[in-house]
């Protein structure tokens, strides 16, 4: 197994903001929340999707600030 940090990564296109990580490890998901250190994170949608190796969200950028983290739901 590979000690490899997991790695975020976010681009800007359009107005929207496209997020991805590797597929491996399995089961991370990308949650958001307006306010860290938040106790209430929520999962953004829609889910990713399977790009190559990686997983892909695209977020529409409003205009309320948001932090993102990948978490294990398990």
């Amino acid at each position: 197994s590979s000690n490899q940090p997991l790695t975020l990564s976010a681009t800007p296109y359009g107005r929207d903001l496209v997020f991805s990580w590797p597929t491996n490890p399995a089961g991370f998901l990308l949650e958001s929340t307006p306010c860290p250190p938040a106790v209430n994170w929520t999962a953004v949608m829609p889910l990713p999707v399977v790009v190559g190796d990686h997983n892909v969200v695209s977020n529409t950028m409003d205009k309320e600030e948001s932090f993102y983290r990948l978490k294990q739901p398990f």
